[in-house]
């Protein structure tokens, strides 16, 4: 419980009204109007007109020791995140400044052990327990698919600020000729493993008088919820906006070992998948014709199956790339010897000495995942450090960061402009 005294100074205009939260007819109103207008609850900020001031708000069923806001763009660990109840009401609130543009995602963690994210064996488990926001109709995972293809991490909600840009992955054509998806097993002599792959074919395929084009998309299960990928291909082959493909979406077997600049993962790509792609299906000659996909560390190995194997890859679209990688293991805490340094963003330290080969990128981060973490240095840092070398060394490259943050909402709602872009005919 928190007393007036120890209160932070209360941001939103709305919840000044209700002062100290002991007037319970202006609490239970309050409710009301939220529950009519929803959450979070967004007000213009009398310091910046380019800014908000965006409260988020839990009502209490059940006593509660705690609650966290869970969002990964404000700086802080879980305990940096307590929401703060309003005297002994049960409502509980939490403040953020947020540029006009932005776009974000959340959840909330009731009574959190506030153990620091990194270092938490049992993390999982506490991403099992994020609650979305039950006041705010927006989430991550796409309406027709509620339900049906529920993450094993949740869904989350989601803040759009009013300038925000539009997201075209967000507005597509179901109206459309459906394409087909195929669960298949891929064996790999070169990973050591076999593990599910999705393989999707545009609608008509077998009338097609001409080949398709290739596209590798890793993490490949969130292809099919948070993505919603065939559906974005389904609306942008109708529409003409991009030629017909055949889409593999690749499981992991280990994430951390799958993704991060593994040769092997490279090397079964383009002497074992590739080469059985083509012998079933009718796809275009050339790495040319072949785009690697990814988020995150799926961002980066995007980036690293195309400058390893050229000769089978040379488009690589990289969202949110894990360009900060360091080969050796990723410390868990801040140094505690002056003068230990990591070495970070390996990769683009290999490119500044590599010889150039025939790739395009297509590269987007999000301005929300500025934030460092001890000497590490932020993702989006590390994705114009990545930038700055490649047009360095002469590749061609296109690069925008968008008003947002490291999550499938922005990354599926930004697809269509990437996929257009390395898969023009011209």
């Amino acid at each position: 419980m928190t007393t007036t005294e120890t209160l932070p100074e209360i941001r939103s205009p709305r919840l000044q009204a209700l002062g100290d939260g002991s007037d319970v007819v202006a609490i239970a109103a309050f409710w009301d109007e939220i529950a009519s207008h929803g959450t979070p609850i967004v007000e213009p900020n009398g310091e910046d007109p380019n800014a908000y001031l965006v409260t988020f708000v839990w009502r209490e069923t059940e006593p509660l020791e705690n609650v966290v806001l869970a969002e990964w763009y404000s700086p802080g660990d879980a305990a940096d995140k307590q929401m703060t109840q309003l005297g002994e009401s049960d409502l509980w609130y939490r403040t953020l400044e947020m540029r006009s543009d932005m776009r974000g995602v959340y959840s909330f963690l009731t009574n959190d052990s506030l153990k620091p994210v990194r270092t938490d064996p049992d993390f999982g488990s506490r991403m099992a327990r994020m609650q979305r926001d039950p006041l705010n109709p927006k989430r991550v995972l796409p309406e027709p698919l509620r339900g049906v293809a529920e993450p094993p991490w949740g869904d989350a909600s989601v803040i759009e600020l009013p300038d925000a840009p539009p997201l075209p992955g967000h507005d597509i054509r179901s109206d459309v000729p459906k394409g087909t998806v195929s669960e298949q097993t891929f064996t790999s002599e070169h990973l050591g493993n076999e593990r599910a792959i999705w393989i999707y074919t545009p609608a008509g395929y077998e009338e097609l008088s001409e080949p398709c084009r290739l596209l590798f998309h890793f993490d490949g299960d969130r292809c099919l919820d948070v993505h919603n990928l065939p559906a974005i291909l389904d609306s942008l082959i109708a529409g003409k906006e991009i030629p017909p493909v055949i889409a593999v979406m690749i499981a992991n077997v280990d994430r951390n070992r799958d993704l991060p600049c593994n040769q092997a993962m490279a090397d079964a790509l383009a002497n074992e998948l590739i080469p059985m792609l083509r012998r079933e299906y009718r796809i275009a000659s050339g790495p040319e014709s072949v785009v690697a996909i990814g988020q995150s560390y799926g961002g980066l190995a995007a980036a690293w199956v195309a400058l390893r194997r050229p000769d089978a890859i040379g488009n690589a679209y990289c969202q949110s790339g894990s360009f900060w990688w360091l080969p050796s293991e990723r410390p868990l805490a801040p140094p505690t010897t002056l003068g230990v340094a990591p070495e970070y963003a390996w990769l683009p330290g290999q490119v500044a000495i590599w010889p150039v080969v025939p790739v395009r990128f297509f590269m987007e981060a999000g301005l929300l995942e500025g934030g460092s973490e001890w000497t590490m240095p932020s993702l989006l840092s590390c994705h114009r450090h990545m930038r700055d070398v490649l047009i360095a060394k002469g590749y061609d490259v296109t690069y925008r960061e968008y008003p947002g943050g490291h999550d499938f909402y922005v990354w599926r709602g930004l697809l269509p402009d990437g996929l257009k872009h390395l898969l023009a005919t011209s």
